[in-house]
């Protein structure tokens, strides 16, 4: 996950996807975020040590974080407007 990061997003899906990615977009409401970075692990002992953190998965940009349980996803879910979501080419951000 990408929060407020559209040129991350941009390099991400365009290097790491050879290209041929969309990014789907949508608006959550704040807490998710002041969660995932009270609750996130960064570097992989921390992970292995806390297998069911989410994970900070980018050193290149911030607040950029992996999911890894039902409860995280559920967490998504929960916080998401659906009336705002969106595909994005990246070559548009």
């Amino acid at each position: 996950m990408n929060f407020g990061q559209p040129e991350r997003a941009k390099e991400f899906a365009l290097v790491n996807r050879n290209g041929d990615a969309t990014i789907t977009a949508v608006d959550v409401d704040t807490t998710l975020l002041d969660k995932l970075r009270a609750t996130s692990v960064h570097d992989l002992t921390a992970a292995k040590s806390n297998p069911l953190a989410p994970l900070q998965v980018d050193i290149k940009a911030a607040d950029q974080f992996g999911l890894r349980t039902p409860e995280q996803i559920q967490w998504l879910r929960d916080s998401l407007d659906p009336s705002t979501v969106r595909i994005v080419d990246p070559e548009d951000l």
